[in-house]
């Protein structure tokens, strides 16, 4: 009669350990890919949240003034340079971000559409539409 050869303990031993590894290997690989999709989140809350205080910031200028003058010279101060009739541009994070600004006026209407984008990927982050009636005119 023929005995079956039976795997040697070693043979075992290394097998296992070839489980082992493999399993550790994917378990790496799935919390590095965890936590790298973290770190691109926190990045774009951190952009969300600094464009929302931006455009805000200069909204309540808006908001605040009586007359297109007194906007144009508070959102240069705020650091927007005038780019043409009506369009400001400003960048931020050492150019990593742009904010644009495009104003019109309609009669006593200021409108100002701001959108902030990442230069980067020209991904629009933040958009925001402001409206403010400026004093004047002869309704008043």
């Amino acid at each position: 009669m023929k005995q079956k050869e039976r795997p040697s303990a070693g043979s075992l031993l290394m097998l296992e350990l070839i489980f082992a590894i493999v399993f550790f290997a994917l378990a790496i690989a799935v919390t590095v890919s965890v936590f790298g999709k973290a770190f691109v989140l926190s990045n774009r809350a951190v952009a969300v949240n600094r464009a929302v205080a931006e455009t805000n910031d200069i909204s309540e200028m808006i908001r605040s003034c009586d007359s297109e003058d007194e906007i144009e010279a508070l959102v240069s101060k705020k650091g927007m340079t005038k780019q043409s009739d009506g369009k400001y541009e400003m960048s931020y994070d050492d150019g990593k971000f742009l904010l644009s600004m495009n104003t019109k006026t309609e009669g006593r209407l200021y409108t100002a559409s701001m959108v902030c984008t990442d230069t980067g990927t020209g991904e629009e982050v933040y958009d925001i539409l402001i409206e403010h009636a400026l004093k004047g005119g002869e309704d008043e």
